[in-house]
């Protein structure tokens, strides 16, 4: 395929022109007919040499396509196709594409039935009826693909976080401000904060919002987990504004969600125990974990001798709550041996070992 997109959409006309049943097109008809929607579409007029090179490619790109052309209409030579009923771009769906496509569809579907999804379960009932009818293809199958999710958890209030993840959805595809009432944990009363909504993100099974106060004193990014919000109302009078930064390179520093502007990106070095290396391995903490090359492991094994049976690894990110969980996660297999994060750590751990050496079970 020509990588000219304008090529693409040349080809696009004439494959509409040459299947067209009820029009015959001559060399200057077609070379006529497609200008005039070229130049409708915005794009340059071409010439006639243009239009002869497209169909030589096309025959050649798309060889299940025939041109013909020896046709002859009211002594005028006619272009094309010899099968009026193919089109390059309304090709059949094969089965297996309509397998794969109703499997995207059963994925995308763990959001139907929720309020501004309904179309999801509309969209599949046609696909399969357009499809199958008559087709045998069988009873509906089950869904390849699952993500984790909890159907039951709610905002505290009795409202599902699905019903306030569907809606919040619809507002940042249609660009529109929202006013959260928000409750923070242990907290009594509630917040309201007029926001521009841009992402939301799942981390540890629980969704976030990201998003920006309206009335922002400095830029500010905020993330308000959607089990602590207890309503939003769309607010269409109030002008949206862009994010000030680029998100998604944003969240490549940090683990989770929390990011802290005035923490710096920093080499973390940590140690495992080789038999759970593998492990972390094929499941990195952050995407910048790096294996220590050979000459390193040596050096930082003669350094900490206790640790000869270790594997060492790095990360470039930003410390915050997420990555010290994760840490904790490999409860006794993990050294880390960054000072600050270390310090924290041990503090943790002995504030841990005092609470279960205060308790005596029966």
């Amino acid at each position: 395929m020509p990588t000219n997109k304008n090529a693409v959409i040349r080809y696009q006309i004439l494959d509409e022109l040459l299947s067209d049943k009820n029009h015959y097109y001559t060399r200057k008809n077609l070379l006529k007919k497609c200008n005039e929607k070229l130049l409708s579409r915005g794009y340059e007029e071409v010439i006639k040499r243009t239009i002869e090179k497209d169909l030589h490619d096309m025959e050649e790109i798309f060889p299940d396509i025939e041109i013909d052309w020896e046709y002859v209409r009211d002594g005028k030579q006619i272009i094309r196709y010899v099968d009026q009923s193919r089109s390059i771009f309304t090709k059949k769906l094969t089965y297996e594409e309509f397998l794969f496509l109703n499997e995207v569809l059963n994925t995308l579907g763990q959001f139907s039935g929720l309020d501004n999804f309904e179309w999801l379960d509309s969209l599949q009932t046609r696909l399969h009826d357009k499809f199958c009818k008559g087709l045998g293809c069988g009873d509906e199958r089950t869904a390849i693909m699952r993500f984790s999710k909890n159907p039951f958890l709610n905002n505290g209030e009795g409202m599902s976080v699905n019903n306030i993840l569907a809606g919040l959805f619809a507002a940042i595809a249609n660009k529109v401000v929202v006013s959260v009432e928000y409750k923070k944990f242990g907290e009594q009363d509630s917040d309201i904060f007029t926001v521009s909504p841009y992402l939301l993100r799942q981390y540890n099974d629980r969704w976030y919002l990201i998003c920006e106060l309206v009335e922002r004193e400095r830029d500010f990014l905020m993330n308000l987990p959607l089990d602590r919000i207890l309503s939003f109302k769309e607010e269409p009078g109030i002008t949206f504004q862009d994010c000030f930064c680029d998100i998604d390179e944003r969240f490549e520093d940090i683990v989770g969600v929390t990011y802290y502007d005035d923490v710096s990106v920093e080499t973390i070095l940590f140690a495992l125990p080789k038999h759970e290396a593998s492990y972390i391995d094929t499941k990195p903490i952050h995407g910048s974990q790096k294996l220590l090359s050979a000459d390193k492991q040596r050096e930082y094994k003669a350094l900490y001798p206790q640790l000869e049976d270790y594997v060492f690894y790095t990360v470039d990110c930003i410390p915050n709550n997420e990555l010290y969980e994760v840490f904790f996660s490999f409860n006794m297999g993990i050294v880390v041996l960054h000072k600050d994060i270390q310090q924290k750590m041990c503090d943790e751990m002995e504030k841990q070992l005092s609470i279960y050496k205060g308790i005596r079970l029966p």
